[in-house]
Parts: structure tokens; sequence; C-alpha cells
């Protein structure tokens, strides 16, 4: 065979493996690049809502709050006064009282006592106890002064300053002692009613 024939030959074969090797090579996945079946599609967002479409949507919930009340608990109570033979005097101690402020406004509130006794031209004094806090803070709450009264009396047994209040408080043990011109009997009862205001 002539030379020519076998140069040309050559290089035909040489063009023809240089081809198979540059194809098999654009052909083959990068060795540093995931493969498209590889890639993870990007997770959405926390708290978006993803549909079909792949559009976020954004919701909205609404929540209602309702404020709660004043009270006092309880409404009343009958109490027994023990006459102080060396005095005179009657001695008894209020109930425990509670009041609570849900209202969430700190608008304060005061307690009152009002006593009516068996011996309406009696004398009466009422020495608040100190408040006890169950469910809040103690900041703005106070017992009330010592009241004097004649015949039916109201008293301060605690108070809530005007931006303290909220929670649950406690007056208990407020001691009374009635002074009567009649005190010749053991006992003397006293009706008591509480408000909160």
């Amino acid at each position: 065979m002539p030379r020519r024939r076998l140069t040309l030959l050559a290089l035909a074969i040489l063009a023809v493996a240089l081809a198979v090797t540059t194809i098999g090579a654009a052909a083959a996945p990068q060795a540093d690049a995931p493969s498209a079946a590889h890639v993870a599609a990007p997770a959405p967002a926390a708290g978006a809502v993803t549909d079909a479409g792949g559009s976020a949507a954004a919701q909205t919930v609404s929540v209602g709050v309702r404020a709660g009340d004043l009270s006092v608990a309880p409404a009343d109570a009958t109490i027994v006064l023990n006459r102080d033979a060396s005095t005179g005097a009657y001695r008894g101690v209020l109930p425990r009282v509670t009041v609570t402020d849900g209202r969430g406004s700190l608008a304060g509130w005061t307690l009152h006592a009002h006593l009516e006794l068996t011996d309406g031209t009696a004398t009466v004094d009422v020495v608040p106890a100190t408040p006890v806090v169950v469910a809040g803070y103690a900041d703005g709450i106070a017992a009330g002064v010592t009241t004097h009264g004649a015949g039916p009396t109201d008293a301060v047994l605690v108070t809530a300053s005007n931006g303290e209040g909220g929670g649950t408080f406690a007056s208990s043990g407020a001691m009374v002692t009635v002074r009567s011109a009649h005190a010749n009997v053991a006992t003397m009862t006293a009706h008591v009613s509480f408000v909160v205001h």
C-alpha cells in the first residue's frame, strides 16, 4: 500500500478516536458536581403553606381574650363576739375574705366591710389585718386604717392603688371590738357584708 494511503488511514483512525473520546467526556458526569437526579429541592420556609404550584400562602389566626371580673368571697358572714369580763368589751375576728381582680385594667380597688350589730347603740372598732398575696404582686396592696364607729359601721379592710391589684388577695383576721352599754350577756353577734369596688 502506498505510504500516502497509510498516512491518510492513520489520520482517519486518530480523528475517530479523538471524536469518541471527546463525546464520552462530554456525556460523563463531572466528578465534583452532583447529578440532576441527586439535587434536593429546597425546603419550604418555616410557617409557610405551600400549594401544588409552589407558591406560599400566609395564614392569620385571631384569638379573642375576655377580661375577667372584680369579685369578693364570701359576700357576707355572721360572727360571734365574746365578752371580755375584765373590760366588758366584746371581741371577734372577721373571716378570711378574698378579692380577685381579673379585669386586666389595674385600676385599683377597695375592700369594704359593713357591720350590723344586735346592739345598735354600741361603738365599734375594726382593726384590719395585713393583706395576704394569693396570686399577684404585693406592690400597692395595703391594709385599711383602724375604723371607729357607732351602730352600723363601714370599714376599709384592704386597698389596691391605681396601677396595681391584679390577681388574688386575702384579708384574714381583722379584729372587731364592740363596747356596749348593755354588757350583760356572754356573746353578741354581728352580721358583716363585704363589697369590693
